[in-house]
């Protein structure tokens, strides 16, 4: 019982450990610094839910990552003091970036070659800077 009950504060003690990521940070080193512990590396989940390609949280609108990331959800903190807009938005931009090839490949009924992914990343990558 003692050695369970010192996993889950070990569990509860890294989620809750937060690194105040700078301005200039991107998406990827703020979820390096804040997520990553609990929804791990490459966003395919561990005591936190995935939020990689195929996870429910790939398939949510902007605003409820964003309203996610600022208020907390279950037992994900809030990182309302943590982070300001800008980061919260380079943070969900990092986890479109990471989902963006899955989506592409899924919404052409999975068949896609190289040459297709390449160029529809590129679009999407000219869609965001406009």
């Amino acid at each position: 019982m003692r050695r369970l009950l010192a996993v889950l504060l070990l569990g509860l003690t890294a989620c809750s450990s937060v690194t105040r990521p700078g301005p200039e940070d991107t998406g990827e080193q703020i979820y390096t610094a804040l997520c990553v512990n609990c929804h791990g590396p490459n966003l395919v989940g561990g005591i936190g839910p995935p939020l990689g390609p195929g996870s429910n949280a790939a398939r949510q609108p902007d605003e409820f990552l964003s309203f996610a990331i600022i208020e907390g959800r279950g037992r994900m903190p809030s990182f309302s003091t943590v982070l300001n807009d800008q980061q919260v938005e380079k943070l969900i931009s990092y986890i479109r970036e990471v989902n963006l090839p899955h989506a592409v490949v899924e919404s052409r009924g999975g068949r896609l070659a190289e040459d297709d992914v390449i160029s529809s990343v590129a679009e999407a990558y000219r869609r965001l800077d406009t």
